[in-house]
């Protein structure tokens, strides 16, 4: 079956171990990131609820001397659901969009085209479409 599926033998016992420790509850790596969970929620709860992923992944490796990736430290938050706040600049709306379209139908049903190619009527001037 191994050479059918183009591994090794030790490499397919190595990954076997490695399941039956972890359907068990004897897996370092669970329980590293339970730890790591932990952790992470406390700098999240220390700094009012207000620090994201990049300042507490600075904040693991000041006080636990934890080194993990940003989007490591993103997903467990978003596993765990909680999230920084990031505060925007504030921007005054300046516009007010309209609910209805912004053209208006064309009630006169003008003809624009003048059945030539390259050519269009913009009023009473003939312009080629190309120059």
């Amino acid at each position: 079956m191994a050479r059918l599926l183009k591994v090794s033998r030790s490499g397919y016992y190595k990954w076997a171990h490695m399941q039956q420790q972890r359907l068990s509850g004897k897996d370092d790596r669970a329980a590293f990131y339970d730890d790591v969970d932990r952790k992470i929620h406390q700098i999240w709860k220390d700094s009012n609820e207000v620090y994201g992923a990049p300042r507490i992944t600075a904040e693991l490796g000041e006080r636990y001397q934890i080194v993990l990736n940003r989007k490591t430290v993103a997903k467990r938050m978003r596993m765990m659901g909680i999230e920084g706040i990031s505060p925007r600049a504030f921007v005054p709306v300046t516009t007010i969009q309209a609910k209805r379209k912004s053209t208006l139908p064309d009630l006169v049903k003008r003809m624009f085209d003048t059945g030539e190619l390259n050519r269009v009527r913009m009023s009473d001037i003939y312009l080629p479409a190309h120059q």
